[in-house]
């Protein structure tokens, strides 16, 4: 197994964060691969240009870090691997957790790590964990309630799916409905309560285009010291909050069973 770590250089804290953070958690191998959206030219309709138009270039970017990620997967024959974004904060025990997920995926699974939820939601209760007491693998009721992709484990025929499907870049990293629905993935799940936490950066993703007023104002608040903490901390917070939303249900979740869209036949890789 091995952690693939989507982060850039340009943003430096973040970088050097995530990259000291996951040498000092883990003893995996791992591999930082990141696209840097500001770098991409929108503006060739035979390359970058062929992108979601929607989507602003840091998105982008994103979505075609975990693109590579995926693919690296299957480049290098992995059964599965755990992608995880600069921001996230892993738990001591990661390994053995991991490890253990890693034994119970299945064809063209995915399981995230860190699922914040809004609002009050229901996932099904699935399948419990042996490795730390208390942890269960819950199936949602609606693929949209699978919200990041800050930190998944994903099986090889799931990151075939997404690096052939998702190339050019039409949806989101973190749009795992899309991906069911296009039949990229199989199966998704969620490991509960998340283990992980993430770090109270600013966000490193631009939801407007950086010319407009709106823009030039936030980016200049953010550079006084006392602004830039509070939003920060206000950004935890909030995920904490949406951490605890999650009511687990003993009722069976539709999507337990298999994707009919999925392509991928046969059993598991060992």
């Amino acid at each position: 197994m091995k952690v693939f770590i989507a982060a850039i250089p340009r943003l430096a804290e973040r970088h050097r964060y995530v990259i000291a953070h996951v040498a000092r958690i883990s003893r995996l191998p791992s591999e930082v691969i990141g696209v840097d959206g500001t770098r991409l030219n929108r503006d060739d309709p035979g390359g970058d240009g062929r992108h979601e138009k929607a989507y602003p270039s840091p998105q982008i970017g994103c979505a075609l870090s975990h693109v590579a990620a995926c693919r690296r997967i299957v480049e290098e024959g992995l059964p599965w691997a755990v992608v995880v974004e600069d921001d996230i904060v892993l738990p001591p025990d990661f390994d053995a957790i991991v490890a253990e997920i890693g034994g119970k995926l299945r064809l063209g699974e995915v399981i995230s790590l860190y699922n914040p939820v809004m609002v009050k939601t229901a996932f099904s209760r699935h399948e419990a964990l042996t490795s730390r007491r208390g942890l269960d693998l819950l199936v949602p009721f609606d693929m949209a309630d699978v919200r990041t992709a800050a930190a998944y484990v994903i099986e090889r025929a799931a990151a075939a799916g997404i690096a052939a499907g998702n190339m050019p870049v039409r949806y989101l990293a973190d749009d795992f409905r899309g991906f069911h629905d296009e039949g990229m993935i199989n199966h998704v799940r969620i490991l509960h309560p998340t283990p992980c936490s993430v770090r109270p950066f600013p966000s490193s993703l631009e939801h407007f285009r950086a010319r407009t007023l709106k823009r030039r104002i936030t980016d200049a608040a953010n550079r006084i010291p006392l602004v830039s903490s509070i939003v920060a901390v206000r950004r935890w917070l909030l995920r904490q909050i949406h951490s605890r939303n999650i009511i687990v249900s003993d009722a069976p979740s539709p999507l337990l069973a298999a994707n009919p869209r999925f392509p991928a036949g046969g059993h598991p890789h060992g």
